[in-house]
């Protein structure tokens, strides 16, 4: 009886300490940054097309050229499709929601920007949320936008579009930087795409069950 009482405190003692070892992964997860505890490998081609992308919406916005249409330009040359393709916009979400951690942007563009950040941030940082999201990304309701980005200067702390988002929403320093009201319901509509593919993949796991 000593003996299987021995082994149980043995299998007891070695649950208890794999779970200790666990715990500062477990506590990087947080409701908005789901279960992700692992900086992913950066995919390079991926951001040498993403800093690209960044540099053509700049200098289109410098030029006063067309923005969204500069940016389905771009992705249709580097996809190799036509933006009159009638199924360009699947495309191009098939292909955002497979590189979308590696969609950044670098290089300090103004006192609002991080040298690094998320082509999305980057978009609000700099003032173009309309041209970007409204005329482009949030055309298609299938588009991913739960990105998690780890912040370096916050020693890689995860860090989602709608935490971003909030962060400058609720700093009084940031009221007269940015248009809050334009961010409030960019941050809704963020919410409600989010919250129509939740509700798509649970209908869909129910129906493969």
């Amino acid at each position: 009886m000593k003996r299987i009482q021995g082994k149980a405190l043995s299998v007891i003692g070695g649950i208890l300490l794999a779970l200790t070892i666990n715990i500062p992964a477990l506590a990087q997860s947080s409701s908005a940054s789901s279960a992700v505890t692992q900086i992913p490998e950066p995919n390079v081609e991926v951001r040498k097309f993403s800093q690209a992308l960044c540099a053509d919406i700049s200098s289109a916005n410098t030029m006063g050229r067309d923005i969204p249409e500069t940016i389905r330009q771009s992705f249709a040359d580097h996809l190799g499709i036509k933006t009159t393709d009638a199924d360009y916009q699947q495309k191009v979400t098939a292909f955002w929601n497979a590189h979308h951690a590696d969609m950044l942007c670098f290089g300090k563009y103004n006192d609002n920007c991080r040298e690094q950040e998320h082509i999305t941030k980057r978009m609000v940082n700099t003032g173009m949320t309309d041209q970007f999201f409204a005329d482009f990304l949030l055309l298609d309701k299938n588009i991913q936008l739960e990105t998690i980005e780890y912040i370096e200067d916050d020693i890689n702390q995860p860090e989602t579009f709608i935490e971003f988002l909030t962060k400058i929403i609720d700093d009084p320093a940031k009221q007269n930087r940015f248009s809050i009201d334009k961010l409030k319901r960019l941050r809704r509509k963020v919410e409600l795409f989010i919250k129509y593919q939740h509700k798509n993949a649970d209908a869909q796991e129910q129906s493969e069950q």
